[in-house]
């Protein structure tokens, strides 16, 4: 799914299949991306801040901003949301 350089601000993407997608440089701002499917996705350039993440799946996602993030991040909620690095932070729950 090509959604690059989208404008997905304030979208409700919870739950959604976004595996394999090319989110590069889109605009996520303020996303709800909890429990949504995000394997393989590419995010590189894509604005995250103040996303949910909460119970996401971004293992094999590809962001320089996601891929040495710590939970303790308050730019996004990562509670539950396994990262690229196959963490699985809990701060935030």
């Amino acid at each position: 799914m090509n959604l690059a350089n989208v404008n997905l601000s304030y979208a409700d993407l919870s739950g959604a299949d976004l595996s394999s997608a090319n989110l590069s440089s889109a605009n996520l701002k303020g996303a709800d991306l909890s429990d949504a499917d995000l394997t393989r996705a590419d995010l590189k350039g894509a604005n995250l801040s103040g996303d949910n993440f909460m119970g996401a799946d971004l293992s094999g996602a590809t962001n320089s901003n996601l891929n040495g993030a710590t939970a303790s991040s308050a730019e996004y909620v990562v509670c539950h949301t396994i990262l690229p690095s196959g963490r699985l932070p809990t701060k935030d729950c």
